[in-house]
């Protein structure tokens, strides 16, 4: 859905696709879309994978919280 951080996790049309969550025509386009092309479904999956891994484990949020709260 487009709503709370989802957009904040998905680069639009890169990563995956948002949608308003409370239109369900808008939610069925945006699958419709997803299995008409299976290509482009597979590699904004691939994609988002390495995005994720790469800024959003744990560890890099407990590491840039530590540097922040733990001073030396």
């Amino acid at each position: 859905g487009r709503s709370g951080c989802a957009p904040d996790a998905v680069l639009e049309g890169v990563t995956g696709i948002t949608v308003d969550g409370t239109k369900p025509s808008e939610i069925a386009a945006g699958v419709i879309s997803l299995f008409n092309n299976p290509d482009m479904s597979l590699e904004m999956g691939r994609t988002g994978r390495k995005w994720i891994e790469s800024n959003w484990r744990w560890q890099i949020w407990a590491d840039a919280f530590s540097k922040i709260l733990i001073k030396d």
